[in-house]
């Protein structure tokens, strides 16, 4: 099923489907509405196949953490033996996941991902926790933050804990996040790679090919890739 899933969203046909129904209201409605239909019960399809590849010992990133939810599963996955690395921009998400009980194995980075190393603008709604927090381009909007941001590889480098398995869910970040660790992709040891992909949000940044972006740098670097559902990805090592 998941091969069958993984062929018709890549399909261009589909791609270009999702953008020309993206350009207006009524096509973006219909699209939710779709969306709500076919991937009813998807986080779990995700949670599922994320947790089937974490193994005892293992070194997990989780970027875009957020308030841990996923990471307090991983953490419980990995044991005492292995160490989860959560990476969150907001401050007070960030927060929350240093009150997380662990053993000594988390370690959080007050932080965001992306191709370069600097300063960013974060857009933070009613809800500062709230996982719709994501990445703004300008600090004129209202409700932002300056935040760090930071390369994959560069936290290899800073951190010295090179990934088993990586979770990544930016809001629409995906792309950046994955050109900023060229060094990370190419390790040997990293085994599955499980991406939540914000189509809409991508196309509003200007990425209107993410998927077929996306898909090609994961297959680029050694990776099989399905999808579990039409927003979420994973990639096993071949």
């Amino acid at each position: 099923m998941n091969s069958l899933i993984s062929s018709i969203i890549q399909s261009q046909y589909i791609i270009n489907t999702r953008s020309f129904l993206r350009k207006n209201s009524g096509g973006r409605k219909f699209l939710s509405y779709i969306s709500n239909k076919i991937s009813k019960g998807y986080e779990s399809n995700f949670q599922a196949e994320l947790v089937r590849y974490i193994k005892v010992g293992d070194v997990v990133w989780d970027i875009g953490a957020n308030v841990g939810y996923y990471t307090q599963q991983i953490l419980n996955l990995v044991g005492n033996e292995g160490k989860v690395i959560a990476v969150e921009p907001s401050p007070l998400s960030a927060q929350a996941c240093r009150k997380i009980s662990n053993s000594g194995n988390l370690i959080v980075i007050e932080s965001a991902l992306s191709s370069k190393i600097g300063t960013t603008y974060f857009s933070i709604n009613d809800d500062p926790t709230s996982p719709k927090n994501r990445l703004s381009d300008s600090g004129n909007i209202s409700n932002t933050i300056e935040i760090a941001i930071t390369t994959g590889d560069n936290l290899l480098q800073q951190s010295g804990y090179a990934p088993n398995v990586i979770k990544i869910d930016v809001e629409g970040a995906e792309i950046e996040v994955l050109r900023g660790m060229q060094q990370v992709l190419a390790y040997s040891d990293l085994r599955a790679i499980f991406i939540e992909v914000h189509s809409q949000i991508l196309e509003q940044n200007g990425y209107y090919d993410a998927i077929k972006i996306i898909t090609q740098i994961l297959n680029n670097n050694g990776f099989n890739t399905n999808w579990t559902d039409f927003s979420h990805i994973e990639a096993i090592r071949k």
